[in-house]
């Protein structure tokens, strides 16, 4: 061994109780963590990671727009807690690497204890290996298949196992904490949806659900404009009616964060302005950060404002909370803008007629413009034929544009009124 721990100075004997003490109380409440949203089955846990069956969605050629109606208990979502591509990426990004210096601490402890070389070998392994093979269980069930849920269960156990040789062979604490240290973002239901439809659209006693299937051109402009475009294709937008008429209408728009995802609801009124905003969902971390946010009247700042502005919310309360509420006050800016491109591109200039469809012949945003596209293409006029003169009847080498269809468009006649002398 580098250093002998049992004769080791009484200060370095703290410090590595507390580091054990401080990753048992971590393995503690992951396990806690891991069994509200990820489960420790196979079954759960493929459930939170594995790749969700997509249907096989084909764009259009120009974006089809559908309206039917809804009920508010359609709008409540299942509570089941997934991870999806995006946040996986993130997470690895982030968690991999500390995992890693955990690893290295418990390491840096083995090599103090009383053990056979090929022991420390074999425990510094383990160290390191487990949260391979917790992230790659992940990334195997999400990708290839989802019996590959049991790798990322092993390995969360492993780790678990890990800490408790190590905390059992220094003999400075007396339990150990066995725990699967799956890591997960778990995302934190602020607002259900069925309430945010309710508050956003008040008086509004039918709902319904507009959707515009994107066609690929429609979807890269919305991206190029606002870097988002929802993900199967699809935009859809809330609408409230009272005895008919339209009261409002809403759409949910997600904004991913390195912190995890947020999603923001942004409802308008019939004139075309914002009439509210509420933020739905959040993550463990990030949820003390939005509320700061929103006890400064964030989402006051976003009322009025109608497609081309530009949403100020983070710049209003820049001198009036800490920089994490100000840097989600900068990601909810992000999700009104979104909201505000798609209203203006895909609502205001699209119609649907009861439960029938509309194909947009194109669409357009822009943050300068506010005028709608035309409904319908503007009918052409007939053009009618005036007799000509004799005089008129020129040979056909002196007169521009040539040929028999460019006489008829500089007003001349053809070879048949020719012949019958007009």
């Amino acid at each position: 061994m580098i250093y002998d721990l049992r004769r080791a100075d009484a200060r370095l004997k703290w410090l590595v109780t507390c580091l054990l003490g401080t990753f048992g109380i971590a393995y503690l409440f992951g396990a806690w963590m891991v069994a509200l949203y990820a489960g420790f089955t196979p079954r759960t846990v493929a459930a939170t990671y594995a790749q969700p069956e997509m249907p096989m969605h084909m764009p259009p050629e120009s974006t089809v727009v559908v309206e039917h109606p809804v009920t508010l208990g359609e709008l409540a979502e299942p509570a089941a807690h997934t991870v999806d591509r995006d946040l996986l990426v993130q997470d690895t990004h982030v968690h991999v690497p500390m995992y890693g210096v955990i690893a290295a601490a418990l390491s840096a402890v083995v090599l103090g204890l009383a053990l056979p070389r090929w022991a420390g070998f074999g425990l510094i392994t383990l160290l390191f290996a487990a949260p391979w093979l917790d992230f790659a269980g992940m990334w195997l069930t999400k990708l290839v298949t989802p019996a590959f849920a049991i790798v990322t269960l092993a390995g969360g156990w492993a780790m678990g196992l890990g800490y408790t040789i190590v905390t059992a062979l220094a003999g400075l604490l007396t339990s150990a904490a066995l725990a699967a240290a799956l890591h997960i973002t778990p995302t934190v239901v602020l607002v259900t949806r069925p309430d945010a439809v309710k508050t956003l659209l008040p008086g509004a006693d039918a709902f319904f659900a507009r959707e515009a299937h994107l066609s690929d051109r429609d979807a890269h402009r919305l991206h190029e404009a606002v870097d988002w475009s929802p993900d199967d294709g699809v935009l859809t937008f809330y609408i409230g009616k009272a005895s008919g008429q339209v009261t409002g209408a809403l759409v949910f728009v997600r904004v991913d964060t390195p912190h995890g995802p947020l999603e923001v609801a942004v409802a308008f009124t019939p004139a075309g302005t914002i009439g509210g905003v509420i933020v739905t969902k959040a993550t463990v971390e990030t949820k003390p950060w939005v509320l700061e946010a929103l006890r400064a009247s964030l989402t006051d700042q976003y009322k009025t404002l109608k497609p081309g502005d530009a949403p100020q919310g983070a710049a209003a309360l820049r001198n009036r909370v800490g920089s994490l509420p100000d840097y989600m006050a900068e990601q909810v800016d992000k999700g009104v803008a979104r909201a505000l491109a798609a209203y203006g591109a895909f609502y205001r200039n699209a119609k649907a007629w009861g439960s029938g469809v509309h194909l947009l012949s194109r669409a357009y945003i822009s943050y300068d413009e506010e005028t709608p596209l035309p409904r319908h293409r503007p009918r052409r006029h007939r053009r009618r034929w005036v007799p000509r003169s004799r005089a008129a009847r020129q040979p056909r080498h002196l007169h521009r544009p040539q040929g028999r269809h460019g006489e008829r468009r500089a007003g001349l006649q053809g070879p048949a009124q020719q012949r019958h002398g007009g």
